[in-house]
C-alpha cells in the first residue's frame, strides 16, 4: 500500500473532497478518479482520513510470490534478494486483504 501522492508538487496526499473529486491539501491540485494512472494490478481506496491510497491485488501479490519461488538461490545475495521480495509480496497481499480486497477464486 501506498499513499497516492499529488502529481504537481508531490508534497502532499490526494483527499478525498465533498464533490466526490481528490484534492492536494498543499497545492490545490484537483483529480478525478478516472484521471488515475495504475498498473493493471493497483486498485485503489480511500481510507478513514480520507486519503487516497492504492494497492497490489492479491492476484498480483500471489503472483509475485509465484514467481519469486522460481528463482534461483544457489548464492547468498540472490537468496537475500528473494527473501526481501518475499516479504515485500507478503506485506502488500496482507496490506490488500486488511482493505476488503478479494482473494482470487
Amino acid at each position: 500500500m501506498s499513499v497516492m501522492q499529488c502529481r504537481e508538487c508531490d508534497l502532499a496526499p490526494y483527499a478525498v473532497r465533498p464533490d466526490a473529486h481528490f484534492a492536494c491539501d498543499e497545492c490545490g491540485h484537483r483529480l478525478d478518479s478516472r484521471d488515475f494512472y495504475l498498473d493493471p494490478d493497483e486498485v485503489w481506496s480511500v481510507d478513514e482520513t480520507g486519503t487516497v491510497h492504492v494497492f497490489l491485488t492479491p492476484a498480483a501479490c500471489l503472483k509475485w510470490l509465484d514467481d519469486i519461488a522460481d528463482l534461483h538461490t544457489g548464492d547468498w545475495a540472490a537468496a537475500q534478494q528473494a527473501l526481501w521480495q518475499y516479504r515485500r509480496a507478503t506485506a502488500g497481499l496482507v496490506e490488500s486483504l486488511r482493505a476488503g480486497l478479494p482473494l482470487p477464486a
